[in-house]
């Protein structure tokens, strides 16, 4: 056991390294697990009295534990105690996305794994992370982890002027985001109760090419529309805070461009077909 505990703390520090552009920089840190929230030191020895700072603290201490319901309710009561308030938003995201199971070493280690088999798309890296092994999501689950995702990136867009932090947050988001929802698509389509999302996943239910009629409402595709730019939201800030290229940047940005085929930031039934066939 100890040295199975040994081995993966070599693998993660060896995945931490490949990304230290990132990591180095704090945002995905910050982004998915503590948020922008108020320096700790100002926080500590705080009693339990009901007050703003008491209360941001006792959510913090809930996301670090990895209780995201806990934190949740806090955040909730703080929101619509202080509408806008950055903090509160921030942590609410967090929360969210905490219950629709992302977090920061998870996609780490998908995106080192899948860079190791010579695969770097972003529905692979999102199916293994919010999946199974193997990407496997059943219909409900899907829809509870969609559900909470709209939720982050609701509480997220509630922030005026976003940080470039949020701003790459909001991508690693969407794109959870923009996957899971083709994922309910396609269940819909086939009639199926479970999905493997993976490319392959995907490319095997369409053998005879995909064909989605009329089972994508105009809705969905406005959501996948704000999807992608957010996404491309994130590639910019990402660049922009990175001299040098990385993995995460590109595989955003060839995600939005194998969606939005014709670059114009709205996505249409007809260029979903077209990426289902590409697969």
């Amino acid at each position: 056991m100890e040295k199975h505990i040994s081995d993966r703390r070599r693998e993660g520090e060896l995945i931490m390294s490949k990304f230290a552009v990132l990591l180095s920089m704090g945002f995905l840190v910050i982004a998915l697990l503590m948020g922008c929230g108020k320096d700790n030191s100002i926080l500590e020895g705080l009693a339990d009295d009901g007050s703003y700072e008491a209360q941001i603290e006792e959510a913090r201490i809930a996301l670090d534990k990895g209780d995201y319901q806990d934190a949740l309710g806090t955040l909730l009561t703080l929101r619509d105690k202080y509408p806008g308030d950055r903090t509160v938003l921030q942590y609410l995201s967090n929360a969210y996305a905490g219950l629709a199971g992302l977090d920061t070493f998870n996609i780490l280690l998908a995106i080192d794994d899948l860079d190791k088999a010579g695969n770097s798309g972003s529905i692979d890296m999102i199916g293994l992370v919010l999946g199974d092994s193997t990407g496997l999501l059943t219909g409900g689950v899907l829809s509870e982890k969609l559900e909470n995702l709209a939720n982050a990136l609701d509480a997220l867009n509630e922030i005026q002027d976003k940080s470039t932090d949020q701003l790459a947050q909001g991508g690693i988001l969407a794109v959870a985001h923009a996957a899971l929802t083709l994922g309910d698509i396609i269940l819909e389509n086939q009639n199926l109760s479970s999905i493997i999302l993976t490319e392959e996943g995907i490319g095997d239910q369409f053998s005879g090419g995909a064909d989605l009629g009329n089972d994508v409402s105009q809705e969905t595709l406005d959501d996948l529309g704000q999807d992608i730019e957010m996404i491309g939201e994130a590639v910019d800030a990402i660049d922009s805070i990175s001299s040098a290229g990385n993995d995460l940047s590109d595989n955003f940005d060839q995600f939005r461009a194998d969606i939005d085929q014709n670059d114009d930031g709205a996505v249409t039934i007809s260029e979903l077909d077209n990426y289902i066939n590409s697969l």
